[in-house]
This record gives structure tokens, C-alpha cells and sequence, in this order.
């Protein structure tokens, strides 16, 4: 079970998410607003926000999807992000990813462009939204299936977090979760120097880097 902790369930936040999580990566997950609830509960935790909480997984998140103003002008420009076109980048050093990907995928799944009342000089003589003027024309994906490729970064992203709110071990040869996990890892033939936890970090660049 996928935990998602967020400060505000908005519609399209529940729209977006039981998108990616229904339709693209297909996972049981749960959405939260209440903190307690989320520390409580087991399996993968990962926050969206716009801030880092705890030592939890974090996806950067702007305003966007937890805005209700459906008129609002979004300036939305294109990024090349390690060569894939994105989104609402961010410089967010705590993201385990480098864009918020959900507001992106609501952007382009939604074609919130189109249907902003304030486009009416983006309209061609028969009232049609002018292709020239969308973001994909500009940042030259038309024919890219960015929303699957974004998904697919974030799964892999996901993959490689086994994140577990049980306490550190301690050294005392009682059971724990992450001894468990990483014997578990290795009889499947993955090799123990490329399996670490991130209580065995020391520094915050050995966190970035994990």
C-alpha cells in the first residue's frame, strides 16, 4: 500500500492521483490530509507538499492542484529535465523528483489551457483553441506521450525508496524490519553493497544521493 500524505484532499488532487495510481501505475494507494492517520499506517509513505516532512519521501508540490479557481492564468512553460520535457520544474533539493509531476500530468490530461476564459485571443475564426499556442507546440512534444514517461520516472523513483517508519536497528541482534528486508533482498540475488537504508546515511549529501 502506497501512503500519501497531503495538507488539502482537493478534487484535483483525487482526480489526479486515482489517475496515475488507477490508470498508469497500477498500486493500491491511500490519500490522506491527516498526519496522524499517515504516520500510522504501513506500507510506503511518500508526502506531497511543498515542504520536506520528517524524513519522509518528498514530491514537490506547487499551489496548482490544490487551487480551486478553475479561471486562474497558469504560466506554464516547457523544461528539458535529463532529457525528458516536463512541467512546473522545481529546485527543490528534498524532491525525489525534479518537477511536480501531478500538477503536470493534471495540466496536460485536463488541457487546462483550453478551457481557461481567458484565451479568447488563442481562438482561431471558428472558436477553436489554436494548437500553436499549447504548450506541447512550444516545448515541441506534440507527438510525446510525456504524462506515461512521467509516470514511468516516478515508478521507478518509487521502486527504489523502501522506506519504513519501525525504528533504526539496534545493534542488539533483536528483529527488525530492515535487516529483514535486506536479507530478503539479497537471496533474491540483488548484491549487498547496492541495497543501503537511509539511517545509514551520515550526512545530508549522503541523503541527497541515497
Amino acid at each position: 500500500m502506497l501512503n500519501v500524505y497531503v495538507d488539502k484532499l482537493s478534487e484535483r488532487v483525487k482526480y489526479t492521483f486515482g489517475f496515475v495510481f488507477s490508470r498508469l501505475i497500477i498500486t493500491d494507494y491511500r490519500l490522506t490530509d491527516k498526519f496522524d492517520d499517515f504516520i500510522s499506517a504501513e506500507g510506503l509513505k511518500i508526502v506531497y507538499a511543498n515542504r520536506k516532512t520528517g524524513d519522509y519521501p518528498l514530491i514537490y508540490a506547487f499551489d496548482f492542484l490544490f487551487d480551486t479557481d478553475s479561471d486562474k492564468v497558469i504560466g506554464v512553460e516547457c523544461e528539458t529535465v535529463d532529457s525528458v520535457k516536463v512541467l512546473f520544474p522545481h529546485k527543490c533539493p528534498d524532491s525525489i523528483i525534479s518537477f511536480d509531476i501531478f500538477a503536470a500530468t493534471f495540466y496536460m490530461i485536463s488541457r487546462y489551457e483550453e478551457y481557461s476564459q481567458h484565451r479568447q485571443n488563442l481562438l482561431d475564426e471558428h472558436g477553436r483553441y489554436m494548437h500553436v499556442n499549447s504548450v506541447a507546440y512550444r516545448g515541441n512534444f506534440m507527438d510525446c506521450p510525456v504524462v506515461h514517461i512521467w509516470c514511468a520516472m516516478l515508478e521507478d523513483k518509487l521502486k527504489q525508496i523502501i522506506f519504513c517508519d519501525l525504528s533504526t536497528p539496534k545493534g542488539d541482534g533483536s528483529f527488525n524490519v530492515y535487516d529483514d528486508i535486506r536479507s530478503k533482498l539479497e537471496a533474491l540475488g540483488v548484491p549487498r553493497d547496492e541495497i543501503a537504508f537511509i539511517h545509514e546515511a551520515t550526512t545530508e549529501t549522503q541523503k541527497a544521493e541515497l
